[in-house]
């Protein structure tokens, strides 16, 4: 399924290749997945809350309660958190 990305040299090295996936799985931006702590992840249920954001090492509260949301995490993406 992600032969390409497990291949990629440059992603290996920078050891994100969990993080390429989750942000395929979820559909959120790369500053949402960064943000995601683990109290917000439900293995059980599959679900994430997204509260945050990101910007560089800070993590910031949702410009708006739109962005607040939970989302389903595919059984694949479960397995591998």
């Amino acid at each position: 399924m992600f032969k390409a990305i497990d291949q990629d040299d440059v992603a290996l090295a920078g050891d994100v290749l969990t993080l390429f996936r989750f942000m395929l799985a979820t559909g959120q931006r790369i500053g949402e997945c960064l943000a995601v702590l683990w109290f917000e992840v439900d293995l059980q249920a599959g679900r994430v809350d997204v509260s945050s954001t990101g910007h560089g090492l800070v993590r910031m509260s949702n410009k708006s309660k739109a962005g607040e949301r939970s989302l389903l995490i595919p059984s694949w993406m479960v397995s591998e958190l």
